[in-house]
């Protein structure tokens, strides 16, 4: 389930353990009990498989990138997207630069 501003909102405390877990399982580095939760999870919970495509396209993009400065423009829009949606707050200082870096592939 979302909510209106687009954020997965996530059910149960299972969804909360499953949501820290997915880092973990989509990288291959969960132990057997934790992965064969969340595999019986997703299989019914939507909110859940949702997070977990979003954490895998995000990864494609990541992985699809090259390491070049990103333009005004597309730093204020991620500035803005990285504070609405996980409250992160990059710092404006003349000394950092927002930059992408290319996730290593395996």
């Amino acid at each position: 389930m979302t909510t209106e501003d687009g954020k997965i909102q996530f059910a149960s405390e299972t969804c909360r353990l499953v949501e820290q877990l997915l880092n973990d399982y989509v990288d291959e580095e969960i132990s057997p009990g934790h992965r064969e939760l969340v595999d019986a999870h997703l299989l019914t919970c939507s909110a859940c498989r949702v997070a977990l495509e979003e954490l895998r396209e995000l990864l494609r993009t990541a992985r699809s990138l090259n390491d070049e400065p990103l333009d005004r423009e597309v730093r204020q829009r991620l500035r803005h997207a990285l504070k609405e949606r996980v409250g992160f707050e990059v710092p404006r200082s003349k000394r950092t630069m927002l930059k992408v870096v290319p996730v290593m592939k395996r």
